[in-house]
């Protein structure tokens, strides 16, 4: 499954994930070179997931 993180270019933004929206976890780290960037995960037999960007830093 395909991601998109869109933000400010220059900056590093942590990608986590979610199951109950209360415990995150990362999944990848990125700096930006352009506005947005396409993250790919693996579809997972989950219920479903949640996906949220932080800055980093």
């Amino acid at each position: 499954m395909g991601i998109w993180l869109h933000g400010e270019a220059g900056q590093s933004y942590i990608l986590q994930s979610s199951s109950d929206l209360v415990h995150w976890a990362p999944i990848g780290t990125n700096l930006l070179a352009s506005n947005s960037f396409e993250f790919f995960t693996p579809t997972t037999n989950s219920t479903q997931i949640f996906y949220r960007g932080q800055l980093g830093h």
